[in-house]
């Protein structure tokens, strides 16, 4: 999977983490303080005006309690 801002499989990253939140039903502002971002940041990125960045997205898997296979390591 490659992680650039233009690669398709970053945008179903993206896109997936959107709706896994969503699923999960946490609260922007138990994420916020669990990113240390500002909950209008965490709203953007919910409502795909922005994307989350690759470190956002690996501690939100955290979070969720969600293993990411990235290449041969698990992370």
């Amino acid at each position: 999977m490659k992680f650039n801002k233009v690669s398709k499989d970053y945008k179903k990253l993206n896109d997936f983490l959107r709706g896994e939140l969503r699923r999960q039903k946490i609260s922007q502002e138990k994420l916020a303080y669990s990113l240390n971002i500002t909950r209008t940041s965490v709203s953007k990125k919910l409502s795909g005006s922005t994307d989350w960045t690759v470190w956002e997205i690996l501690n939100v898997f955290e979070i969720l309690g969600i293993s990411f296979d990235y290449g041969k390591e698990q992370i």
